[in-house]
């Protein structure tokens, strides 16, 4: 598995749960910065849609989903 797969297996849900190598340790900053600008861009979506506290929980839930809590 490649260190990029085993950073996103390790922070995320997607890709099963993996140990992640002494290489993929290096990645984990590549991965945390695509969290956070899909829910930046969702955040971005759903703030047009519905007034701050709704969008803030949306967003949140998403967070919570995209990490595996």
């Amino acid at each position: 598995m490649s260190n990029v797969r085993q950073a996103l297996a390790f922070l995320t849900p997607l890709g099963g749960a993996a140990a992640p190598s002494p290489g993929a340790v290096a990645w984990f900053p590549l991965v945390g910065a695509l969290i956070g600008v899909a829910l930046g861009g969702w955040w971005w979506l759903v703030a047009r849609a519905w007034p701050a506290p709704v969008a803030a929980a949306l967003v949140l839930a998403a967070d919570l989903a995209l990490t595996g809590m």
